[in-house]
């Protein structure tokens, strides 16, 4: 029951310092709805973790590497541009959508938070986004606009080259 307090106490904390964050300002009004906001989020907060629905259970190494991701964002942006050059000079794109092999796991909660964030941290930059994972045939379904290398990040969490 204390451990539950103190997480939910801790979640609020966090969800209001990033609405204070978000809004860049320490005046009542935005304050208010920033505590409304944030007691929302608890609320469903402990609504989806009571029902067992989406259970989470990150490695510490797989959350780290979120500390990648701005440099896939510079690469990813890079790799717009080019591709954005090609269209204006009216030459074919080289976009694609490809199945990776993937190591989908099972039902328990590490599989799904490697799924979850192989997800975001493949979708985060702009030059690619995950369609879908087939758990059936093991793949993830990448749409690339231009074609390169499994990212470190996605391998570390189970793709394959």
């Amino acid at each position: 029951m204390v451990r539950n307090t103190i997480a939910l106490l801790a979640s609020f904390t966090v969800m209001l310092g990033v609405w204070i964050l978000y809004t860049s300002s320490p005046r009542m009004p935005e304050l208010c709805v920033g505590i409304a906001v944030a007691i929302l989020g608890v609320i469903g907060r402990a609504i989806v973790r009571a029902s067992g629905f989406a259970v989470f259970r990150p490695r510490l190494l797989w959350v780290s590497l979120a500390a990648l991701e701005p440099w896939y964002v510079v690469i990813g942006a890079g790799r717009l541009t080019i591709n954005l050059a090609r269209a204006i000079l009216h030459k074919r794109s080289l976009a694609r959508f490809h199945a990776v092999p993937f190591d989908t796991g099972g039902d328990d909660p590490e599989s799904s938070a490697r799924r979850t964030l192989v997800t975001a941290y493949l979708t985060i930059p702009p030059d690619s986004v995950v369609v879908g994972i087939d758990r059936k045939h093991h793949e993830l379904l990448l749409h690339e606009i231009q074609p390169s290398s499994v990212p470190l990040t996605a391998r570390l969490l189970g793709a394959k080259p």
